[in-house]
């Protein structure tokens, strides 16, 4: 389990007896971390990104933004993070390599959430923008009535017609959002076409 503190500490801590197992000291207030396989990733309010190795904390990269990080978010081999310069950036988990940089057309509140191909930014006007994850392209937005107390909370399926997003306001107001049509990662298959071998007359059997 991995943690961020208050006093500016990376905490990692063995979950069967809660005794750590390495920490790391940053400038600035810490996002919430994120986790994948051999990475663990913070951002701070240094404007930094940072990439340490799970087992042993050491750094292995670090991106410097242009504004405050307020978070990540992985999936698969990339992990993205918003920055309160109102970008969202996708680089390479291991090596840290940009893919893509997009503005995030909304000032960034939370973490970004990563499912199924595509990636959500909770912000203010819109409250939520959402981009696919492997080019950036902007896959549409979402308003609320208000600020976001916490982020959106999405089924990761995604089912057609049904609710998949929840929204809270600090007004309190609670928004169900379901998607009008599916979300495919890739294209439709096509047509079968002709079946491989040699057809066989039909026989007759009286």
């Amino acid at each position: 389990m991995y943690l961020t503190l208050a006093d500016g500490r990376v905490v990692a801590v063995a979950l069967e007896t809660g005794e750590p197992l390495w920490e790391r000291r940053l400038p600035g207030t810490l996002s919430p971390p994120a986790a994948a396989r051999d990475r663990v990733f913070v951002g701070s309010t240094d404007n930094f990104f940072y990439a340490f190795d799970a087992a042993t904390g050491r750094e292995e990269w670090k991106w410097r933004n242009g504004g405050d990080v307020i978070g990540a978010a992985v999936d698969g081999d990339t992990v993205y993070f918003a920055s309160l310069d109102n970008i969202i950036r996708a680089v390479n988990r291991g090596n840290g390599n940009q893919r893509w940089r997009k503005p995030t057309g909304t000032r960034p509140l939370l973490p970004p959430q990563a499912f199924r191909g595509a990636v959500v930014v909770p912000g203010v006007m819109p409250a939520m923008t959402v981009f696919a994850g492997d080019t950036g392209a902007a896959m549409g937005t979402q308003s609320a009535p208000g600020d976001l107390v916490g982020p959106p909370v999405i089924d990761p399926a995604v089912p057609p017609f049904r609710v998949a997003f929840v929204t809270v306001t600090r007004e309190g107001i609670v928004d169900a959002f379901r998607p009008t049509s599916l979300m495919f990662r890739e294209a439709a298959p096509g047509a079968v076409g002709a079946l491989p071998g040699r057809a066989l007359a039909r026989e007759r059997i009286d």
